[in-house]
């Protein structure tokens, strides 16, 4: 513990000396008062803002995530009958009934094509 006060002197003796230092001493004691407790009120507000807020918009956004990826579970889970039904079908599933598919020569003589778009095609269900 000595040789924390012993560091203390230096600064402590530095602080006396200077202008803002004096300036605080001249302060009457309630006005040193005010000044501390809005240093105190200022520095709240900045651990607030930069620490709390951050970090609780960081799990709110989480937990909405973990709602989002819940309910995307459930849908799966929801569907798998009608999954491993249509993989144990004998032959291959046909798409055609009850869809249209646009394939990029078709877009392009329509102006929907675009040279960054190559090799995809979109599907339209009626």
């Amino acid at each position: 513990m000595s040789s924390l006060s012993e560091l203390k002197k230096p600064f402590a003796a530095q602080l006396r000396d200077s202008a803002l230092g004096q300036r605080w001493q001249s302060l009457a004691p309630r006005e040193r008062l005010a000044l501390a407790l809005l240093a105190l009120f200022l520095l709240l507000v900045l651990l607030y803002l930069s620490l709390w807020r951050p970090a609780e918009q960081g799990r709110l956004a989480a937990r909405a995530a973990y709602e989002q990826q819940r309910s995307l579970h459930a849908y799966l889970q929801a569907q798998a009958p009608l999954a491993r039904s249509l993989a144990s079908a004998p032959g291959p599933v046909s798409i055609r009934r009850g869809c249209r598919a646009w394939s990029p020569p078709a877009r392009s003589s329509r102006g929907w094509w675009s040279s960054d778009w190559t090799a995809q095609a979109r599907v339209h269900w009626r």
